[in-house]
């Protein structure tokens, strides 16, 4: 996504790592309302909330409307 324009090197990693998690974590929890029962059988949330804290809490902000985004136009197709 353009919002991570410029991140390079480790800076870059933990944020793609972040919109990974919090995608799965998003799809995860779809998937858990549709079907009563979890796709994948750890729970993201500690991990996702760790990383949160270590981007700051503004960009974080900004990958998760990237993620809600994304989880969108899956759903649209």
């Amino acid at each position: 996504p353009s919002v991570m324009q410029g991140h390079v090197g480790l800076d870059c990693l933990l944020d793609e790592a972040y919109l990974a998690h919090r995608l799965v974590e998003e799809v995860n929890d779809l998937y858990i309302r549709h079907f009563q029962q979890p796709l994948i059988p750890v729970d993201t949330t500690v991990a996702n909330l760790i990383a949160h804290q270590l981007i700051g809490e503004s960009f974080a902000n900004q990958l998760d409307e990237v993620v809600h985004h994304s989880v969108d136009e899956m759903l649209n197709d």
